[in-house]
């Protein structure tokens, strides 16, 4: 792990932490929840002095750091019939509009939840699969990325690795609970979304 991403997970009295935590299943990995701590002594001295930042925050997570707040929204289709209506109601220019009000230095955004029903195409998970029902024609993450990069606020996207999807969907992605094969479906389809978005997403 990098040392960026070290601090991505962890920085400083920021206390910034991606948890993976299991109610259902305890020890299997469910999706990520984000815990905000209060700002520590190093916060506020890079408050009051922002030019230089403290060692704990000089990396690329500094935008989250200064940007304080955040926005999220669990915005997904819950069945196979509502994905495509789901993704074109998505209003991208509006939610980036109200970020915006509200003084939001990020937003984040849901691609993917556990009934592994999708925001966005991915051709890795239709091939996976074997049928395209489960992403949609539109990809709502990058003009999302747009819309919100245009008023300088940053795009995180939100993922679940839970399997609650039905089983011949399930079995395709290696079964449950988590295994190999499982993991290794799962890091080939987010691998396609990370190459796609790039730079355009600040964080997973």
């Amino acid at each position: 792990m990098s040392r960026c991403s070290a601090r991505l997970l962890f920085f400083g009295e920021r206390r910034l932490a991606f948890l993976l935590a299991s109610f259902r299943h305890l020890g299997f990995w469910l999706g990520v929840l984000l815990l905000f701590g209060l700002p520590g002594t190093a916060v506020a001295r890079d408050l009051v002095n922002p030019g230089t930042p403290t060692a704990s925050v000089r990396c690329k997570t500094d935008w989250m750091y200064r940007g304080m707040l955040g926005l999220s929204t669990h915005y997904f289709p819950l069945t196979v019939a509502s994905v495509e209506r789901v993704a074109d109601a998505f209003d991208v220019q509006r939610v980036a509009n109200q970020a915006t009000e509200a003084g939001a230095g990020w937003f984040v955004f849901t691609l993917q939840h556990q009934n592994w029903l999708m925001m966005a195409p991915n051709g890795t998970f239709d091939r996976v699969v074997g049928y395209s029902d489960r992403t949609p024609e539109r990809d709502v993450p990058l003009e999302l990325s747009r819309a919100l990069g245009a008023k300088g606020i940053k795009l995180l996207l939100y993922v679940n690795l839970y399997m609650s999807a039905p089983p011949a969907v399930t079995q395709a992605m290696g079964g449950w609970p988590p295994n190999d094969q499982l993991v290794d479906q799962i890091a080939a389809v987010y691998r396609e979304f990370s190459i796609h978005y790039g730079d355009k997403v600040a964080g997973w």
